[in-house]
């Protein structure tokens, strides 16, 4: 069965290199950031832009879905509310594949450390803490990020795919 499996989690938190390493050790994968469907500047989440950014996104979701190439789909996003993660969801679902709802968190001192040495403005920083505050509220397998390298995040989300996770 092929297996769709979203990861989400807030800005500096580490989706982008877990998915970067999954996307190599996953044979038959494809991995969309949903950073690619909006890369706009400058950007300014309006109803039209958020309503573009979800329907981009579904469109690709949907082909990788149903292309037979395919075992695994990977998606990455920061989904700061669980409307916008479950909304896609329903769009994309059908009983050929396994969703796997995953959020990665990790400590706010350890986030506004990777995002200063990122580079990223206070307000950016800001703006990323309240985002995992409401990640840590929804229904998702949480893995705690803060003392892993990008490797053992990788590793942690294979074994959730795999079923061997406690």
């Amino acid at each position: 069965m092929k297996k769709f499996i979203i990861i989400n989690g807030s800005m500096g938190v580490g989706k982008s290199y877990a998915c970067k390493e999954l996307n190599k050790r996953l044979m038959n994968s494809v991995w969309l950031d949903g950073d690619w469907c909006m890369m706009i500047n400058p950007l300014n989440f309006t109803a039209e832009i958020t309503k573009m950014f979800l329907d981009n996104s579904i469109y690709l979701l949907k082909n990788f879905l149903s292309n037979s190439t395919f075992d695994y789909v990977i998606y990455s996003w920061v989904f700061p509310r669980e409307d916008m993660l479950n909304y896609i969801v329903k769009q994309v679902q059908d009983s050929s594949s396994e969703i796997i709802r995953i959020s990665l968190i990790c400590s706010n001192d350890k986030l506004k450390e990777r995002m200063r040495i990122a580079g990223r403005d206070l307000n950016t920083i800001e703006k990323s803490l309240i985002y995992q505050d409401a990640i840590r509220l929804m229904d998702t397998i949480k893995i705690d990020t803060t003392e892993l390298l990008e490797d053992e995040t990788a590793e942690e989300v294979l074994k959730i795919i795999n079923g061997n996770f406690a």
